[in-house]
């Protein structure tokens, strides 16, 4: 499973020092196997059930996550009985839980994963609300068009879900 990240004018640190502080980060944490070789930053190896994996593109970082073992095993009875919509689901957010689960969600590059956890997770149950650098450096021109930013993400998440399931449907139709 992969995200692509497009840059974005507002990056305020560049892919090195992201790469070199989230290895700080996450090697304070956890005992994984990180390595950070040029614009190639992976935790794991090929072999483990959850491979991560982020790289840099001519204009942004692609996300990618390699699941096996165990992991994979929960998802595939769901292709097998043709669930597809849930298969997309659980897939989907068992790979956003595992980056949010190693890295750092407040990191300016990992905007994407904030965002995409948020509707999925119930106020009623936030310990720690997630958080996003972008929104708290001066992106905008001014606290109006911050207030239009979180007047217009509730309906971005509701044209997401709505793209989702007209895709869905209209591929159920082709198989």
């Amino acid at each position: 499973m992969h995200y692509f990240r497009k840059s974005k004018l507002t990056d305020n640190i560049s892919v090195h020092d992201f790469f070199e502080s989230c290895y700080r980060k996450i090697s304070q944490k956890k005992r994984r196997q990180i390595s950070v070789q040029g614009p190639i930053f992976t935790i794991g190896n090929r072999r483990s059930s959850n491979f991560f994996r982020i790289y840099q593109k001519k204009d942004g970082l692609e996300f990618e996550l390699e699941i096996k073992k165990t992991p994979l095993k929960s998802f595939q009875d769901l292709l097998f009985l043709r669930q597809i919509q849930q298969f997309e689901s659980e897939s989907s957010y068992y790979f956003l839980r595992s980056f949010a689960n190693i890295f750092p969600i407040s990191y300016c590059f990992m905007d994407w994963l904030a965002v995409s956890l948020r509707p999925k997770t119930s106020h009623s149950n936030l310990i720690k609300p997630l958080r996003s650098e972008y929104i708290q450096v001066d992106n905008f021109i001014s606290v109006t068009h911050k207030k239009h930013l979180f007047l217009l993400l509730p309906y971005s998440h509701f044209y997401n879900l709505w793209m989702l399931l007209k895709n869905l449907y209209e591929n159920s139709l082709i198989l």
